[in-house]
This record gives C-alpha cells, structure tokens and sequence, in this order.
C-alpha cells in the first residue's frame, strides 16, 4: 500500500450573498447568470516533495523501512481532480446567492527522503562522486545542500567538515581562492576539534585541509600563510608517515611539495630544495619512480637547482621528469611540454643554445596542437625561443619570435603586463646584436 496512490472521494458546498443584481435595462427583473462548470486537475511534482531544504535525496519504501526512523522522513505526493458547479438563485427579497459545489477525489502517495546524517552522508557521497567526474557545479550544490542539515545536527557530524574540506577544494579548482579559504577555515576548525578528542588517528583529515588551505593561500599570493598551513601539515603528518602507511606518506609527500612553493616563493631556496627532495622520495617509495605525480616534483626541484646555479642537476631532474611524462601520457602532451620548456632554459643556461632551441621549437609545436597559436603559454615558449635562437646568433629569427610573443602578450594581457616589459627588452638586446636602430 505504501508504494501506490491512495484515493478518496472529496466533496462540499458553500453559499454566500452577492448582493442585488442589476436590473434590466427595461426595469424588468434582473438577469440571474447561468449555472457554470469547470474541471480542474492538480498533481505535486515529485522533486518538489524529495528535495526540501532538510531533506536529502529520496529513498525507496523498502530503504525507509530498513533505516532508523531518525534517518528518514515521510511526505506526501498530492493529486487532485475537481468537478466545480456554480449556481446563481434570486431570493424573494431580491438578495442574489450564489452556491459553488465541489466534488472530486483526492489522492496520496507517499515518499520518503533521507534526513539528519543519513542525508549528508549521502550527498557527501554525490558530491564525492561528482567532484571526480569534474561535475563541479553539480558537486557544489550537493555540498551546499549537505551544509545547510548538517549545520541543523547537534552533535556537530564528522561529514560537515569533510564537506567543507571538499566545497573548499572545488572553489580551489574553480580558481575562487578566496571562497575556497572560507570553506577550509571552517572545516580545518571543525577537523582540529575532531583531532583533539580522537587523538592521532584523527590527525590526516586535519593535514590534509591544511595542506588544501596553503595550496588556497598560496593562489592567493599569502605566501607567509601558505608557509604556516604546510609546515603544521607536515608537523601533523611525520608520525603517521613513520608507521609506514602509504597514505599518509603520499599525504606527507603533498604538504612537503606544497612547503617547498611556498618557501621558493618566500626565497627560502635551500628548504624549498630540501621539500622537494624528500617529497620526490616519498613518493618514488610509495608510488614508484615510474608514477607521472613524480615528474612535477622532479620539475619544481630542477627550477630550485637552477636558482642556484646547478644548472647540470637541474638539467638530470628534466630528463627524469620528461622520460616519466612521455611513458606515462605520450609525447604530444602539455605537460612534456612544459618540462622541454625548462629543458631548453637548463641547456641554455649551459651554453648548449643549439639543444636549447631545439627543446624550445618541440614545447612550441605541442602547445600550438593544444590551446591554438595565440595563448598567453605560446607567446611565453616564444618568448623563451626567441631567446635561445639570439644566443645561438640567429639574430632576425630571435626578433620575429619576440614580435610574436609581444603581440600575443598585448592582445591576451593588455599593454601594461610585466611579460610585454620583458620582450621589450629582449627585443632591444637583440636589434643592438644586430646594430639595427
């Protein structure tokens, strides 16, 4: 019977005074309107019913049944189907009434939707999955409907900060970094409070809000902060990564990653290299050396290593990081892409200009294939060709590349760009090779 309409007969009558009628233009009696019918038919839509602001997703008649009556609701869906008489009759005083009959049936169906923790698990759980389909939007509405009956729970849910953790990593991958602060905030809170009481099993979901956070901070230029976020991540983390899981090694491995952006930011070039450097071998241990996660930390501590002038190293962390990059997606690739880019920087810095234009050209044509000829990436490879092809004494082919990586620039970031400034200046140095005015 639950999962059926039911139906029920409906019927009434109401009279009401109207008034005197209006004679007739000849003084004779007034005109009484002819009785009047009409059939009306009303059904509640289903999502009106399932989805109210404290319910979560519906659920069958055979899943309520299994859950606690806590965890579910009841509602109803409504049809109505109406036949409606109206009559008008002239008392013998001259008073007008009017008399509407109603006769129809009525009919419910009930449905049942999950509440309380039941229903934020479950759309923690879309959200999750949505988040992983790169159905942002979608994930962020489930995510924001889970907040608003998890904030009505008390006791406070393990899943309200999970779910800000999440919302606040959407808004991240957004590149909203402000909001995305304000989530992780809350939910670094809510997961610092859950850590207190738990103890240390409860320390990786509050490493890794933290590391969420300073990857947050960091987009928005609040590089101290972003500093502070990683370092209490990888202060939370090294005892969890010592008992040897490779969960939390590979987490360990994230906070050291995100540590040494911010201490290069922050031109703290030796402890940015130290990051890297272990953060690359936590993941070769826990991962393999073969796994694509390896060759961006490969590249970050080749850039670190050319800062300092170990341009050799620097040059070894490429090859590994383009070898791992091409088995693992192909030669054609933007990410190969960008490590020939930093090869080509590497070899110039060596004075093999020859190898460097050559890497330069090869990073051009992938980006062209990927993103069309006039993304701001193009005119940077240019840029960096045009660079390459003047050290190696190919002066007019240096300033046709620097023509074309400053028109890009000045179309895409408008005339007052720092990178415009750069192949201005480019440009000056090569038409001085070239004793051009």
């Amino acid at each position: 019977a639950l999962t059926t309409w039911a139906s029920t007969r409906v019927s009434g009558a109401e009279e009401c005074d109207v008034g005197r009628l209006p004679p007739r233009s000849n003084g004779g009696s007034p005109r009484i309107p002819k009785p009047g019918v009409c059939q009306h038919t009303w059904s509640q839509a289903e999502e009106a019913v399932a989805r109210g602001p404290v319910c979560g997703a519906g659920v069958s008649t055979a899943e309520a049944l299994a859950l606690e009556p806590c965890s579910v609701r009841a509602v109803f869906r409504c049809g109505l189907a109406l036949r409606v008489r109206a009559t008008c009759s002239l008392r013998a005083t001259g008073q007008a009434t009017l008399r509407v009959e109603v006769e129809g049936e009525l009919s419910l169906l009930p449905c049942f939707c999950l509440v309380g923790k039941e229903a934020v698990v479950n759309l923690y759980k879309a959200a999750r999955a949505n988040y992983c389909a790169g159905a942002d939007l979608k994930a962020i509405e489930a995510c924001e409907r889970a907040l608003t009956i998890a904030d009505a729970v008390d006791p406070r849910l393990k899943e309200l900060g999970d779910t800000l953790n999440l919302l606040g990593a959407l808004h991240l991958r957004r590149k909203t970094p402000g909001l995305a602060v304000k989530c992780l905030e809350r939910a670094l809170a809510l997961r610092m409070a859950r850590a207190a009481r738990e103890g240390e099993g409860d320390l990786m979901p509050m490493a890794g809000t933290l590391t969420t956070l300073g990857s947050a901070q960091q987009a928005l230029g609040a590089f101290p902060e972003a500093y502070r976020c990683y370092s209490r991540a990888v202060t939370a983390l090294e005892r969890p990564a010592e008992k040897g899981t490779d969960g939390a090694k590979a987490a360990l491995a994230s906070a050291l990653q995100g540590l040494g952006g911010a201490s290069r930011a922050l031109s703290k070039q030796d402890e940015a290299r130290r990051c890297y450097e272990r953060a690359l071998q936590l993941r070769e241990a826990a991962v393999g050396p073969e796994h694509p996660l390896n060759a961006a930390t490969l590249n970050n501590l080749g850039a670190i290593l050319q800062q300092q002038m170990k341009h050799r190293e620097a040059l070894a962390c490429y090859h590994k990081a383009l070898v791992v990059q091409t088995r693992a997606f192909g030669k054609e690739h933007p990410a190969v892409a960008a490590t020939l880019s930093n090869l080509g920087s590497a070899h110039g810095q060596l004075g093999d200009h020859k190898l460097a234009v050559d890497c330069h050209l090869r990073a051009l044509a992938i980006q062209e294939k990927h993103v069309g000829p006039e993304h701001p990436d193009v005119a940077a490879t240019t840029h960096n060709l045009g660079n390459a092809l003047a050290e190696a004494g190919r002066g007019q082919d240096a300033a046709k590349c620097l023509w074309r990586a400053l028109s890009i620039w000045s179309a895409t970031l408008g005339p007052a760009h720092p990178d415009i400034a750069a192949s201005l200046h480019s440009l000056g140095n090569v038409y001085r090779g070239l004793r051009e005015p």
